[in-house]
C-alpha cells in the first residue's frame, strides 16, 4: 500500500510527529480490503502513537473519529491477526538485520479487563471482571540494552463461563483441545516457524510454562530455552531418584550477575499475592549453576504421545 506515509490532508500534524511515522511504518503493505478502511486505520495508529496511553475517546479527539475507530475495530475484515502481520514482518527483518547469533523471545500472558455492561466476546477473569488474555512473544535482542525488537505472536485466550463442574480423569483434562497451557506451545510453534532459516531462537518463560508437555516440545525440536521452575519433581540424577530442588541446590555455581530489582506492592488477589509477596527494590545477586537431570514423563500423559524421558 502506497498511502500510507503520502501526506493526508485529515491528519496534516501527525505527518511531522517522529513516533507517528515509525508506528505507520509498522503496518506498512497492510490491505483491509478498500481504501477507506486503510486510511482510517492510519489516523488511528497516527493518534495512538502520540498518546499511547490515552483512552480511544482521548485519543480520537471527536465523535466522528471515535465512532470510526469502533466501526473499523467492529469489520469482519478486520482482525488482529491480519493487523499485526505487517509488524510482525518488520520483527523478522529486525531480528536477522542485528549481528548477534541469536534472538530472545519473551513468553508471557496478561489479563486485560473491560468495564462495562453488555460487551461482547468477553470472559470471566480471577476476579469478577470481564475480559481476555493476552498471550505475547517478544522478541528481544540479547545484548546489554536488551531493545525490544517487536511482537511474534499474539494469542488471545477468552474463558468460558463457569459451568457446574463435572468429576474428570486427569487423562480427560490433558487430552482437552482447549487447555489454557496450550497457548504457551502454540507461541513457540509460531515464533519458530516465523524465525525459521533467519536466527536460533532462546525462548524465555516464566514459571507458568514449567509443563511436560512444553518442555518435551521444546527438547524434540532442538530449541534454546530458558524456563522458570515452578514444580519440585521427582527426576533422576546419577542413576538414582530424587527431587528436583535438592539436586539443584548442590549444583556449583558458574557465574554470578547483579540484577536490581524494582518494588513490588501488593495485589488484591491473594494468590498472585502468595506467589508475588510485596518487596522493597533492592539489587540482587543472581547465581547461575549448571546440572543436567531427567525428567520422567508424568502417568496422566499419553505415551503414544509423549517421550518417557526428557
Amino acid at each position: 500500500m502506497t498511502g500510507w506515509l503520502q501526506r493526508d490532508p485529515l491528519v496534516p500534524t501527525m505527518r511531522e510527529n517522529s513516533s507517528s511515522i515509525k508506528a505507520m511504518r509498522e503496518f506498512q503493505g497492510m490491505n483491509l480490503g478498500h481504501k477507506k478502511r486503510d486510511r482510517r486505520l492510519e489516523r488511528v495508529v497516527a493518534a495512538l502513537s502520540v498518546k499511547p496511553d490515552a483512552s480511544f475517546p482521548e485519543a480520537t479527539g471527536s465523535d466522528a473519529e471515535l465512532e470510526g475507530l469502533y466501526r473499523l475495530l467492529n469489520n469482519e475484515a478486520v482482525s488482529a491477526a491480519k493487523l499485526l502481520r505487517p509488524h510482525v514482518l518488520q520483527t523478522v527483518a529486525r531480528a536477522k538485520a542485528e549481528p548477534e547469533a541469536v534472538t530472545v523471545v519473551a513468553h508471557d500472558t496478561t489479563g486485560l479487563e473491560f468495564a462495562g455492561e453488555g460487551r461482547k466476546g468477553l470472559g470471566p477473569m480471577l476476579m469478577s471482571e470481564r475480559g481476555f488474555y493476552a498471550h505475547f512473544s517478544l522478541a528481544v535482542n540479547p545484548d546489554e540494552q536488551h531493545e525490544p525488537l517487536g511482537i511474534l505472536s499474539f494469542i488471545p485466550v477468552i474463558r468460558k463461563e463457569k459451568a457446574a463442574r463435572k468429576k474428570r480423569t486427569a487423562r480427560v483434562v490433558q487430552s482437552d483441545p482447549e487447555k489454557e497451557y496450550l497457548r504457551w506451545t502454540q507461541g513457540i510453534d509460531e515464533v519458530e516457524k516465523r524465525m525459521a532459516g533467519i536466527k536460533r531462537v532462546i525462548h524465555v518463560a516464566d514459571r507458568e510454562s514449567d509443563s511436560y508437555e512444553i518442555i518435551s516440545r521444546l527438547v524434540s525440536g532442538d530449541c534454546g530455552f530458558v524456563l522458570r521452575l515452578k514444580y519440585n519433581r521427582n527426576i533422576t540424577a546419577n542413576d538414582e531418584i530424587a527431587k528436583l530442588y535438592d539436586v539443584l541446590k548442590q549444583a556449583h555455581g558458574v557465574a554470578e550477575r547483579e540484577v536490581q530489582l524494582a518494588s513490588r506492592g501488593d495485589h488484591k488477589s491473594k494468590g498472585t499475592l502468595k506467589v508475588f509477596p510485596p518487596r522493597e527494590a533492592r539489587l540482587a545477586t543472581l547465581v547461575f549453576a549448571a546440572r543436567s537431570v531427567t525428567f520422567k514423563r508424568p502417568r496422566d500423559l499419553p505415551k503414544a504421545k509423549y517421550p518417557d524421558f526428557i
